[in-house]
């Protein structure tokens, strides 16, 4: 396994590890919601591709979407930790969202096409 694809699965299982501190009530009343979520993230990533906005060049699993792996661990839990600090509170819910986008789009992103490992065509 070359270093991209350690690095890809360190993104996918790192956010796993902040899961028993989310408790066992919030996962289970958010989970379905952070289901639905990354189906949404995926539907993107697909379109995305078809559209040639973006490229994830490093695939953690064969014939699998690049994506999927930040899908499955940054997008889910991510998910589930912002719903449940801000559940009832739509204007903390939008600033949080706020800043996560422009922190992705800025340094992540970036990050990531140092390190060769996505490409943005957009």
């Amino acid at each position: 396994m070359n270093n991209k694809r350690k690095y890809v699965l360190v993104i996918m299982l790192l956010p796993w590890l902040t899961v028993p501190f989310i408790g066992k009530k919030a996962m289970k009343r958010f989970s379905l919601t952070s289901i639905f979520i990354g189906l949404l993230f995926g539907l993107q990533a697909v379109y995305a591709n078809k559209r040639g906005w973006w490229r994830v060049y490093t695939q953690l699993f064969p014939n699998v979407m690049g994506e999927v792996p930040f899908i499955i661990g940054p997008v889910f839990v991510g998910a589930i930790w912002v719903l449940k600090f801000t559940f009832g509170k739509f204007l903390r819910y939008t600033l949080i969202n706020l800043v996560w986008i422009l922190f992705i789009s800025t340094y992540l992103l970036n990050g990531y096409k140092g390190w060769g490992l996505h490409r943005s065509y957009v």
